[in-house]
């Protein structure tokens, strides 16, 4: 199916139950998808949710249980009730920036859905979202989230999740127990110092979350005018560990410089092309811990 560009809206049950479709286009004229648009369309495998689209509503593509990746671009700001439940083939979601509220169920049941990444105008995660995803092990929480709920209430294979030091709340029962992963814990990557984490309020009911927190280290680094020095800030980093600099240019390693941080700052200098830098920290030979997600410098 191919949606004229003139569509503004598609309307509520527009295409529900329709068993053969296989592939829908949707135009840039589209600003939102309606209650149970595409609920229960057995045979829709992907879909591309394009910039003009601000609301995915309530039940938009439950059931569709052949359903395996789903592109959501940048401009998506909600993601209504259920609005992918029970679409258990679903491997892949990418979420933008620009969404801010994904409301309870969206997730649930998404059996084959092994990780997520939650973006930091989400506020607050809860409301069932990703209840009994039972495959998910890894959640990444973006910068800027500061509560969260039941969530992942059922995943019983999620064993990581990395949490920002935006986060001030740990609702009552949000991780209360994970029977399906190696030693029935979740272990915590904290963007943050110690003395943050201790100041998260974190309610009762939470056995699940390891209490051993692995403190994730991280810099802010600056870019000259030119784009040739680098200068590195670290914080939350002890004197000895070995600081990297890895420039990339359309996906390649073009360049990587290394130091060992002594407490100061760390200037560093290239004349190579790039378009991506990534700062990382290495504890010891074996171990390399990363310290910010790939930064875009043009």
């Amino acid at each position: 199916v191919t949606i004229s560009e003139n569509v503004t809206t598609i309307g509520p049950a527009a295409f529900l139950g329709c068993s053969n479709l296989t592939n829908v286009s949707i135009p840039n004229s589209v600003t939102s998808i309606d209650l149970a648009v595409f609920h229960s369309c057995d045979s829709l495998t992907d879909v591309i949710i394009p910039v003009s689209v601000k609301n995915i509503g309530d039940y938009a593509f439950a059931y569709c249980s052949n359903l395996k990746s789903v592109t959501i671009l940048e401009g998506v700001q909600i993601i209504g009730g259920s609005a992918f439940r029970f679409c258990e083939e679903l491997t892949s979601v990418s979420l933008p920036d620009s969404v801010t509220t994904i409301s309870g169920y969206a997730f649930d049941f998404c059996r084959n859905l092994t990780s997520i990444t939650i973006p930091g105008n989400v506020t607050y995660i809860g409301g069932l979202v990703f209840e009994d995803c039972e495959n998910l092990e890894s959640v990444i929480l973006c910068d800027g989230i500061e509560t969260i709920g039941d969530a992942f209430f059922n995943c019983r294979k999620l064993t990581s999740i990395t949490i920002p030091n935006s986060v001030k709340t740990i609702e009552d029962g949000a991780f209360p127990c994970i029977d399906g992963n190696s030693n029935g814990t979740i272990t915590i990557y904290y963007r943050g110092t110690k003395e943050q984490w201790d100041n998260v309020l974190i309610n009762e009911n939470n056995l699940a979350l390891n209490k051993d927190v692995i403190f994730v280290k991280f810099t802010k680094t600056e870019v000259s005018e030119d784009g040739k020095t680098f200068t590195v800030m670290p914080f939350n980093i002890k004197e000895g560990d070995i600081v990297i600099v890895a420039l990339y240019k359309d996906g390649r390693l073009s360049e990587m410089k290394s130091v060992i941080y002594n407490s100061q700052q760390l200037e560093f200098k290239t004349t190579n092309e790039y378009d991506t830098v990534k700062v990382m920290v290495w504890e010891d030979l074996e171990a390399i811990v990363p310290v910010t997600e790939f930064e875009e410098l043009r």
